[in-house]
């Protein structure tokens, strides 16, 4: 039985590009093996033969790769670390230089040159002498000029945070104090408030309506009272505790939390007023007659009266504190 062998083929730009490839290599493989040549000492260098190696890369090539050019040099100076090698160069390029700028010579070159090389090459070939001494010198400058060490970075960056770390340090200090004196000035109110809380539950012998009015009252004075602290606080440390940073909002839009919690405490105040009331029976005499005489209906009303204010109250607030879905 045969076998029968299929050779895989190469799309049409997959050829291409593996023929780019390979032409960037060569290129990339002469112009090194140059810069090779270059660093050869001044008594050994023949600036003859290094000129035949561009006549050569100018009649195959239409370019130089510069960035070969870059990485070389740079490969000089961290292998070496001293400016011997890259001396070297520089001499012999302009050793390089004067033997493409005679006259005689480009003459001479264009006569021996091979049939099947233009005499274009030769002039080719000049100018890149040129150009590869003037990229020399460019990549040699950038090194030096953007190559730093550790320690210098380390010098640099120091002297640059000096005094932003100062200023920062000091800003911190000055928070961390503030919030400090925040927290105490909390902590005082509050367990101060607290304390004086005890006092009002020591009577045993108090209505309980009575007791329930006291502390609702307490309640109402102690949150205005730390709403009150912690604006001034935000005025001073100017941190923003708004819930509505728009200039065009009103007061009830901007601290909801403060308007919600006073509702509700003045709700259960009445609430507890108004047990108390109607458990006290202080009135006149012909309105606590007729409270004896038609107790529910009376409750009834004074219970609806409370009921409407608070839902009220909420409905307003629920306006006041509304935000906009533009918003």
């Amino acid at each position: 039985m045969t076998q029968i062998n299929v050779e895989k083929t190469q799309s049409p730009i997959a050829a291409q590009e593996s023929e780019h490839n390979k032409k960037l290599q060569a290129m990339e493989t002469a112009i090194t093996n140059f810069l090779h040549g270059l660093g050869k000492a001044n008594d050994v260098f023949s600036s003859e033969e290094s000129f035949d190696e561009l006549i050569n890369y100018a009649a195959s090539y239409d370019r130089i790769l510069y960035s070969t050019i870059s990485n070389y040099i740079y490969a000089q100076y961290e292998s070496n670390g001293n400016l011997d090698s890259l001396g070297t160069i520089l001499s012999n390029l302009e050793a390089l230089v004067k033997y493409s700028e005679d006259p005689i010579n480009i003459a001479n070159k264009k006569q021996i040159l091979p049939k099947n090389t233009k005499e274009t090459a030769v002039d080719d070939a000049r100018k890149m002498v040129l150009k590869i001494l003037d990229h020399v010198t460019l990549a040699s400058h950038q090194y030096t000029m953007l190559k730093q060490t550790d320690d210098e970075y380390d010098d640099k960056f120091k002297k640059r945070i000096a005094s932003y770390k100062e200023e920062m340090s000091r800003e911190m200090n000055v928070q961390m104090i503030t919030m400090v004196g925040i927290f105490t000035a909390l902590a005082f109110l509050i367990f101060g408030s607290i304390s004086s809380l005890d006092g009002i539950f020591e009577n045993i012998q108090m209505p309980l309506f009575k007791t329930m009015s006291i502390g609702l009252i307490w309640g109402l004075c102690v949150s205005n009272m730390i709403f009150v602290f912690l604006y001034c606080i935000g005025k001073m440390t100017r941190l923003n505790f708004k819930a509505d940073d728009r200039p065009e909002s009103t007061i009830f839009e901007k601290y909801p939390v403060v308007w919600w919690t006073n509702l509700i405490l003045v709700g259960l105040l009445l609430i507890s007023l108004w047990g108390w009331f109607i458990q006290k029976n202080i009135v006149t005499n012909s309105l606590l007659e007729a409270i004896r005489c038609h107790p529910f209906p009376f409750f009834i009303i004074g219970s609806l009266i409370i009921l409407v204010f608070i839902a009220a109250g909420i409905i307003f607030l629920a306006h006041k504190t509304r935000v906009k879905e533009s918003d």
